[in-house]
């Protein structure tokens, strides 16, 4: 049963995924006349290339946190940010980041139109002089540090 349920899971993230590359795909390459014949199939490899593209695309927004502007403030204040107190804390190449990729879901005040990459909160699990220890951050960089579910 669960092998089953991971199997139809992934399923259809396959398709959802394999959907929206082909959309993006075909309206970026093709040209109009082209538009109204059927759309090529995407190998498993596009498919795969076009997602490594993207995550790498998320994952670079993550790590910048609220963007230079913002980390420069948290600087110029004499503090931190996020990440670099958890590169403090733990025994170097040790950390092992959570949730990067998390996002609000906040639909009030206009949040919905507002992308918060990593959502204001480093999670993770490192070592600590040898031992075990997960350990959060709140990012001031990214509204404010307010954390997930903030609305």
């Amino acid at each position: 049963m669960l092998i089953r349920s991971a199997t139809s899971a992934s399923r259809s993230v396959w398709s959802t995924l394999r959907g929206s590359v082909r959309a993006s795909t075909a309206a970026a390459a093709a040209p109009p006349a082209a538009a109204s014949a059927a759309a090529e199939p995407l190998t498993p490899a596009e498919v795969y290339r076009a997602f490594e593209t993207r995550l790498a695309t998320e994952r670079a927004a993550a790590l910048a946190g609220g963007g230079a502007k913002r980390v420069a403030v948290q600087h110029g204040k004499g503090k931190l940010t996020a990440r670099e107190r958890v590169e403090l804390l733990a025994d170097p190449g040790t950390f092992r980041e959570y949730d990067q990729l998390v996002t609000h879901r906040c639909t009030d005040f206009g949040m919905e139109a507002d992308h918060m990459p990593g959502d204001g909160v480093v999670t993770g699990h490192c070592l600590v002089n040898g031992r075990l220890t997960f350990v959060f951050s709140q990012d001031f960089t990214v509204a404010g540090g307010e954390g997930r579910g903030a609305c």
